[in-house]
């Protein structure tokens, strides 16, 4: 049995337009960074209902209580 790779990328812009360019791009997951990113929460939904019309899959990385924006 041949493992199967898979190619993703990190996003960070806060972007909505640049996280549907990345999720229409080909790639098999994102992951948008609103620990350390630009990414606010408020940002964060826009970004998901844009990549939501493609086969990426999205991951997000959140912050915890203690953790900064920026």
């Amino acid at each position: 049995m041949q493992a199967e790779s898979n190619f993703g990328i990190m996003v960070a812009s806060g972007s909505p337009a640049i996280a549907e360019a990345v999720a229409a791009s080909g790639v098999d997951w994102l992951c948008i960074d609103a620990q350390h990113g630009a990414v606010t929460y408020d940002v964060l939904h826009n970004m998901l209902a844009a990549c939501s019309s493609h086969k990426a899959k999205v991951i997000v990385r959140v912050g915890g209580p203690n953790d900064r924006y920026g």
